[in-house]
């Protein structure tokens, strides 16, 4: 048994025409299970709840195409009318066999990335667990894609796949972006966290990357700086760059003049514990386009190591003018 879709492609050239039909075909085939996939929704909608509704349709209905593998496409082109025809055909046989193997594929890898994150975790190593969680979500959606085509082409409820791939982890899409949100606010304890911290925090908070200026954090609103302020700023501008076009202190002239915004930021220590707070602002009206917090204990300072570069600063304070790091 087969699955077709057809497609027509015009065109003077024979190479194009020939080109648009096949990709106008393969949309046809595409859509036969798309439309099956919506159908299934809108009969399903007060059955099922809020949330598992939704995430089945980031994962599989927000596709306008979905990716077939396994399809033949044959030509029949009138070259009078500069028309060519296009027939997308899929063995539905070869095809569940070849959809169930790659959605095991695609399952083990969402495995592994999830156990790689979570010994991130462990080792305390809050970037490199945000970068693993994250290397998930194209494969939850090729997951969705692969187990709704497998159960289409077997005849069953396209709503079955969800549940089979949400129990074949330990985590969903949903929850892992919510444990991504939970390890950017919880408790830091390393500075090099701290940064990570806040570049995702105002990463979050701007879809766009803009030309971004930065100023060390100072203590408690006032103009005074220090040594934790002084080896905090490199570490965040690090991890800041990824996301903004940053103005360092070596940009040259002709492109600083291009800052359209500037990071700024205060910090304080209370009961031991350091809080510091940054902003993005807006240099043309001075609006806030972002902000972000983080905490942790003073402890993680003064063991930040190195004394040879902690000497460049000899002067400053560790935390604030009254501190002194010996």
């Amino acid at each position: 048994m087969y699955v077709t879709g057809l497609g027509i492609g015009e065109d003077e050239s024979l190479s194009n025409r020939m080109e648009l039909a096949e990709q106008n075909a393969r949309t046809g085939l595409s859509s036969k299970f798309i439309v099956r996939i919506q159908g299934e929704l809108l009969s399903m909608e007060k059955e099922v709840s809020g949330r598992y509704n939704s995430e089945f349709r980031n994962t599989v209905s927000s596709q306008t195409q979905l990716n077939l593998i396994n399809v033949d496409v044959v030509h029949y082109d009138d070259s009078r009318n500069k028309c060519n025809y296009a027939l997308a055909v899929m063995n539905i046989e070869t095809a569940i066999r070849n959809y169930s193997s790659r959605f095991d594929e695609v399952l083990k890898q969402i495995a592994a990335l999830i156990q790689s994150a979570e010994t991130a975790e462990k080792n305390n190593n809050m970037k490199e667990a945000i970068i693993q969680y994250r290397k998930t979500f194209p494969f939850f959606i090729e997951a969705g894609e692969t187990g709704t085509i497998v159960k289409l082409l077997q005849g069953k409820s396209a709503l079955a796949s969800l549940d089979e791939t949400n129990t074949s982890f330990s985590m969903t899409s949903t929850e892992i972006e919510s444990r991504i949100n939970e390890l950017i606010r919880e408790k830091i304890n390393t500075i090099s966290n701290a940064a990570v911290s806040i570049a995702e925090q105002l990463h979050s908070q701007l879809e766009t990357s803009v030309p971004l200026a930065l100023f060390p954090v100072t203590y408690r609103d006032t103009d005074f700086s220090s040594q934790f302020s002084a080896r905090f700023l490199p570490l965040l501008e690090k991890e800041l760059i990824p996301y903004f076009q940053v103005i360092s202190q070596n940009t040259p002239g002709s492109q600083a003049k291009n800052t359209r915004s500037v990071l700024t930021g205060t910090y304080w220590v209370e009961n031991d514990i350091v809080h510091c707070i940054v902003y993005i602002t807006d240099l043309s009206n001075g609006s806030k386009l972002a902000a972000a917090s983080v905490e942790f204990p003073t402890e993680t300072v003064k063991n930040m190591g190195n004394t040879k570069r902690m000497s460049v600063f000899p002067s400053l304070p560790l935390f604030s003018p009254e501190q002194s790091f010996y």
